[in-house]
């Protein structure tokens, strides 16, 4: 409790939202109340709270990521004021998908998913002119940490072995939904709902890396599929910036303790290029340190406005501790990410196939170096790709060619 009551102060003092609303204890919206009262922000709590969020006359998306049924009424409501909708409630469309959809048709009011698979399914029908054009929908699903054991193993299993999902970071609640599989028969549901489709044309299939998010498989035969690192800031971003695929720059946001890169660079420093490659999406940091495997890089950074070259880097990976005391392997960098120009998403516009080459590059340079096997092959369709890890604090990069069912 404590440690979401300094975020929400955090928060706001950051953003300066004009009213907070905090859905759950009264305890909190107190505790709130009297440290901002400083502040010209009303913090307001409940359905009264909620459904005054989400009919705000300033803003054009409302964030439906409230838990349970009781996002349904305040997404009602910003569907009637014509809002546009980041939905990450899924119990929103299980409990009424169909009215809901309905009433969005009805307003004019656009439903954008935030759920992974739903994002994925959503940014893959953006060519689809005719949904009849649609043979079916394939969710992927990581199995969960209970995959592939016995009857007999899963006896001994606790809720904290359920709580260890293997690729994603998650609440509890959804953790524990997604080890029964529960969340993925809520997932099929919501997307018969968001996409007008039977049982028949939705299924689950298992996806143990959770690069593939989902699929689409139209009735020509062609298949399109959104790839990505098992990351909510994806689906996230997209949601929030009405499907343009924004480029974000690795910034220095500060320097864990004993980094010896704190004599080269600074914080606020933005890394806008290594070894002459440019960094398009904040995912080339990782996989640009990993092509060279020297340990000394030519970094271009923008400091001040202005463009530094720094020669000769060292870069080590070493030991370190986070702000939460929790050892982890490093550069010793904590970023944070500045968006892109326009002229710097046209320029990416054209990079696209170089960057391809780049990941099949890598790639294969994983595979002959050993750090990627041939076990790592299977199934029936066949994806060349780079899978980057890039952690809290962590640059670290793995790649792969793997089949992908």
């Amino acid at each position: 409790m404590d440690t979401k009551k300094n975020m929400s102060r955090e928060q706001l003092l950051a953003y300066m939202r004009d009213n907070c609303t905090e859905a759950e204890a009264q305890q909190v919206r107190m505790w709130l109340r009297e440290r901002l009262k400083d502040l010209p922000i009303q913090v307001m709590s409940g359905m009264e709270g909620l459904l005054a969020a989400a009919e705000l006359a300033e803003s054009d998306t409302v964030v439906t990521a409230v838990m349970g049924s009781v996002g349904l009424e305040p997404t009602l409501a910003a569907i009637r004021k014509k809002k546009r909708i980041a939905l990450a409630n899924k119990e929103t469309l299980v409990c009424a998908g169909e009215l809901v959809m309905a009433e969005a048709k009805r307003c004019g009011a656009a439903i954008v998913p935030v759920d992974s698979e739903h994002s994925a399914i959503f940014q893959s029908l953006q060519g689809c002119r005719d949904r009849s054009e649609i043979k079916r929908l394939l969710l992927t699903c990581s199995g969960g940490p209970f995959f592939g054991k016995s009857f007999a193993e899963l006896e001994h299993m606790t809720a904290g072995d359920a709580l260890r999902h293997p690729n994603w970071t998650m609440g509890a609640k959804i953790t524990i939904d997604s080890a029964t599989l529960m969340n993925k028969g809520l997932e099929i549901i919501e997307a018969m709902r968001l996409y007008g489709l039977p049982l028949s044309q939705v299924e689950a299939v298992i996806h143990r890396q959770s690069i593939v998010h989902s699929l689409v498989e139209f009735r020509d035969g062609a298949m399109l599929a959104q790839l990505g690192t098992p990351d909510m800031k994806l689906p996230i971003r997209y949601a929030l910036n009405s499907g343009v695929k924004t480029m974000v720059q690795p910034v220095i946001g500060s320097f864990a303790d004993g980094c010896p890169l704190q004599e080269t660079l600074q914080v606020g420093d933005r890394i806008a290029a290594i070894d002459g490659e440019k960094i398009y999406v904040y995912s080339d940091l990782s996989l640009l340190l990993n092509l060279n495997q020297t340990g000394q890089y030519d970094l271009t950074v923008v400091r001040d406005g202005k463009k530094v070259e720094l020669s000769g880097v060292s870069m080590e990976r070493r030991e370190y501790t986070d702000q939460n005391g929790k050892a982890y392997t490093g550069y010793g960098l904590n970023f944070t990410v500045k968006e892109t120009t326009l002229g710097d998403r046209l320029q990416m516009s054209f990079a696209n196939a170089a960057d391809f080459v780049r990941m099949v590059r890598l790639s294969l340079q994983m595979l002959v170096t050993g750090q990627a096997g041939v076990k790592d092959i299977s199934g029936p369709v066949g994806i060349v790709t780079v899978i980057t890890d890039v952690g809290q604090n962590s640059g670290s990069t793995a790649a792969a060619v793997r089949n992908i069912a």
